[in-house]
């Protein structure tokens, strides 16, 4: 999608380097937390800034500047150097291009021919950013009521949920997590 954020070298700074204190939730330390938060604050890029390299040089330069104090402030990381980030992300689009789109409307118009569309939200309910075990949840709607929200897609085109479940549920990172076995029989099933 062309709508889709960016992330950044300083996503993954701060999600690396904010897993190093003692409230540990648990994440991939990719930068997808920090990527969220940025959408959220509207201060994210997204894939179709970099069509417009003149506004993406600019962005690019104005949040580097502001991570890199805050990198810096809040664990004594080093700065990031602007136009080396500009130089490899303008790279990255050039390279994926082609396979960008209006993932919106291509999905729209592939349920309006009749055409079925499989979404999938692999977190599940515990991990919902708003229904989970917070805060040690993604940073999205997992579930059934997150398709409209992620994809475009109304509602009212949606026809059918399937729910999956595992015999014996397994999550990533830290946080209550209710069905956990912690004994023997637990540690088995695990292995």
């Amino acid at each position: 999608s062309d709508r889709a954020h960016l992330v950044m070298p300083w996503h993954k700074f701060i999600d690396k380097l904010s897993e190093s204190g003692q409230q540990k939730i648990g994440t991939t330390q990719r930068g997808i937390g920090p990527c969220y938060a940025d959408k959220a604050a509207r201060k994210g890029i997204r894939f179709a800034d970099l069509y417009n390299e003149e506004l993406f040089r600019g962005r690019v330069r104005s949040l580097t500047e502001e991570k890199n104090k805050l990198l810096a402030a809040l664990y004594g990381g080093g700065p990031l150097e602007a136009s080396r980030i500009v130089e490899e992300y303008l790279e990255y689009g050039r390279r994926l291009k082609p396979f960008v789109g209006d993932s919106v409307r291509r999905v729209n118009e592939a349920i309006d021919r009749g055409r079925r569309v499989l979404f999938e939200g692999a977190q599940g309910s515990m991990l919902d950013i708003d229904f989970g075990t917070y805060p040690f949840v993604t940073s999205s709607n997992s579930d059934a009521c997150g398709i409209s929200a992620g994809s475009g897609v109304p509602p009212s085109k949606i026809k059918t949920v399937l729910g999956v479940a595992k015999a014996y549920c397994t999550r990533v990172g830290e946080g209550p997590f209710p069905t956990e076995l912690r004994d023997p029989v637990g540690e088995r099933m695990r292995e």
